[in-house]
């Protein structure tokens, strides 16, 4: 599977999250895609790509270390205030009204 399957993948779990308002880890993504922790990076940074092009909040943002409760600094998030601001708007963007991105919505962003 390449990273732009692997992204439409991570989508529907980010969303189903989002829905219900809840953190995930590294670890619970590695559990629930099967992608281990240190090959997480390319494909949410393909989904948050996705949702910059997009203006969408950053829905990555709900993926955190269980050290620092803190997402990878490579999303972009550093400040725990911010994270929580960030949070907020992942929770109650409409996702479910939006069109579910495909494979080549990834590509273009690999």
């Amino acid at each position: 599977m390449r990273n732009p399957e692997r992204a439409a993948q991570f989508w529907s779990v980010l969303v189903m999250a989002a829905r219900n308002q809840q953190i995930l880890t590294y670890k619970v993504m590695e559990k629930l895609t099967g992608i281990p922790q240190w090959g997480q990076a390319e494909i949410l940074g393909l989904v948050g790509a996705y949702c910059e092009k997009k203006h969408y909040p950053k829905l990555t943002s709900i993926v955190v270390s269980e050290e620092s409760g803190l997402p990878m600094p490579k999303m972009g998030i550093t400040d725990p205030v911010g994270l929580l601001t960030e949070h907020t708007k992942v929770f109650v963007f409409p996702w479910f009204d939006k069109e579910t991105p495909s494979t080549k919505d990834f590509e273009g962003n690999a």
